[in-house]
């Protein structure tokens, strides 16, 4: 079994995927000769917006870990937004495998692969799940454009009742002839065309007016 100091020297120079952390936590509760350590993995938050409210949360979490070991148990921090919801934070103990249920630097690399995987997955879920809603709106749209006008509509009326959004706003919009709809990964909080999703009209291979 490991002591705190065996612990923090499995963590040093431990590399861990993007996105995840380890730290030594110390079970301050009981008495200086009994207090236990633990390391812990955790990663990133899944998503950099609520997914109730939108309203943006914290998604690195790297500086804390969203546990504490008390009494010889990890209890995770309080992750109830304001809106209600209970946010998501994947996190994971770590236990040695040998005999002598020490861990070693792979245990914990384990436990950081696995973590990972599942934040991947957890992201490319969210994504995928905005990308069939999109598509979804999209086709709405371009049926609605291809609906005969009402008597005294226009062309060009027709266009502005179906656009939502444009190059700097989420929604469905206009360019160069051929119709868009782009919505902000919440998985990815930065700003380059990775962190969009984004359906192009001529994917859903639907003919519009001209």
């Amino acid at each position: 079994m490991n002591t705190g100091n065996t612990l923090d020297h499995v963590l040093s120079g431990l590399r861990l995927p993007e996105g995840t952390y380890a730290k030594v936590l110390h079970d301050l509760t009981g008495s200086p000769q009994e207090r236990e350590a633990q390391i812990v993995v955790w990663t990133d938050r899944p998503y950099a917006v609520c997914p109730r409210c939108d309203q943006p949360v914290t998604h690195d979490l790297s500086q804390a870990a969203p546990v504490q070991l008390r009494q010889g148990e990890l209890e995770p921090f309080d992750q109830q937004h304001s809106c209600g919801l209970r946010l998501a934070v994947l996190w994971e103990g770590v236990r040695g495998t040998d005999d002598h249920h020490a861990v070693t630097p792979d245990d914990v690399l384990c436990v950081a692969r696995e973590l990972s995987e599942a934040l991947t997955a957890t992201r490319q879920s969210r994504r995928d799940t905005i990308l069939s809603r999109l598509r979804e709106e999209l086709t709405e749209a371009l049926q609605r454009l291809n609906e005969p006008l009402a008597e005294g509509e226009t062309l060009e009326e027709r266009a502005e009742d179906v656009r939502t959004g444009s190059e700097t706003a989420p929604g469905i919009y206009l360019e160069d002839g051929h119709w868009i709809i782009w919505a902000y990964d919440p998985g990815r909080p930065g700003g380059s065309e990775d962190d969009l999703v984004v359906v192009h009209e001529t994917e859903l291979q639907l003919a519009t007016h001209p």
